[in-house]
């Protein structure tokens, strides 16, 4: 079975974030492996493009993913989160689907995690997150909470597609109130 398919106008609303297609999309589907040809999305923040594909026989992936994401994407998957700002990422997924590796960069402008379980959110988050095969790796993340200056390093160690272990460690700084 052989399927290949252009899709010329995309409308994607994933939770609350609108997204749509920036050219022509191009996908196929040719022996069990289903192959990105050409996939540019365009939201507010975000000029996205993935190319590889998803063998459906040997459960594998070979994604790769350029481009500037909002990161308010992020609370189309965390139920309990909400957050806004920018990242320029160069990152892919390849292996298994049960046991993917990710690799590249994500550096973050001006974000804003807001997760609710916490009194407080973080903000003015700027710096590079990068990803491997042990996870996610945080060295010299800085950011505001409760007014104070916060720096993470660290890991996140992920099962499959969420998040696993955390390792991190946060040094922060008290503004004294005047």
């Amino acid at each position: 079975l052989v399927v290949e398919a252009r899709v010329e106008d995309l409308d994607l609303t994933l939770f609350d974030y609108q997204l749509k297609n920036d050219g022509v999309i191009e996908v196929g589907l040719n022996r069990h492996v289903a192959e990105i040809g050409q996939l540019k999305l365009r939201g507010e923040g975000t000029q996205l493009g993935l190319t590889g594909s998803v063998s459906l026989h040997d459960n594998t992936i070979d994604v790769n993913a350029t481009g500037d994401a909002n990161l308010g994407i992020l609370q189309g998957f965390f139920r309990n989160l909400r957050s806004s700002g920018a990242a320029t990422l160069t990152a892919g997924v390849t292996g298994s689907l049960e046991q993917p590796v990710f690799s590249g960069t994500a550096t973050i402008n001006d974000g804003r995690i807001r997760y609710f379980p916490m009194p407080r959110s973080l903000d003015e988050i700027n710096g590079t997150v990068s990803f491997d095969a042990g996870g996610v790796r945080l060295d010299n993340v800085a950011a505001t909470l409760g007014g104070g200056a916060v720096t993470f390093g660290g890991r996140i160690a992920m099962n499959g597609f969420v998040p696993g272990e955390f390792s991190l460690t946060a040094t922060g700084e008290r503004t004294p109130h005047r």
